[in-house]
């Protein structure tokens, strides 16, 4: 029996998503049992010590079979400034820091992890106060539309460079969220 590790990642503001995956991964563990065991991680269920930062925690996305990211309004927390970008950049988030380590990961290891992306199309509400809470929800917004266009458009061609799955009600996420794992999974045991 095939064993897939999936790295689920994402922010701090789709819960809602992160546990819908948690859901989908038990209904494929039971629809593959005997052929494959999914081993969905999820941060928020590790023992977290005192003694290390939580990104130092978390393994490599680069090391799982498959890497799900998820996003809505926000990039997420920043990171200390010792994690940086392979070119140098300082990471703008954790999520990021996980995306591209999952990407260059992809470039190393022929194709693996393979990378789903998806991003909650439905307009966040911010609200405008307290002021602070606004400006700082404001400027993750902006990190996010920045990181997003970064790795999906080419402005010089004026095309898409990269593509990402959107979904505006949690219901539909759900649906193809299973649809998509499953392709991957039986893509992977060679069906």
């Amino acid at each position: 029996m095939k064993t897939i590790k999936l790295f689920i990642s994402s922010p701090g503001d789709v819960a809602q998503e992160r546990e819908i995956c948690r859901r989908v991964i038990a209904r494929l563990n039971r629809e593959f049992s005997g052929r494959a065991q999914l081993d969905g991680y999820f941060w928020e269920y590790e023992p977290m010590e005192i003694t290390q930062d939580y990104q130092e925690q978390i393994p490599p996305p680069s090391s799982f079979d498959i890497f799900v990211c998820i996003l809505w309004s926000r990039l997420g927390s920043r990171l200390h400034s010792r994690y940086q970008l392979p070119d140098g950049r300082p990471c703008r988030s954790g999520t990021e820091f996980e995306f591209v380590d999952a990407v260059e990961g992809r470039k190393r290891n022929d194709g693996t992890p393979e990378i789903l992306v998806w991003v909650n199309k439905t307009q966040p509400m911010i609200p405008l106060e307290p002021e602070k809470d606004y400006e700082q929800r404001i400027q993750q917004w902006r990190l996010l539309k920045t990181f997003l266009d970064e790795w999906t458009r080419d402005d010089d061609e004026g095309v898409f460079k990269g593509a990402v799955n959107s979904y505006r009600r949690l219901d539909k996420f759900e649906e193809m969220t299973e649809i998509k794992l499953r392709k991957l999974i039986e893509r992977r045991l060679g069906d």
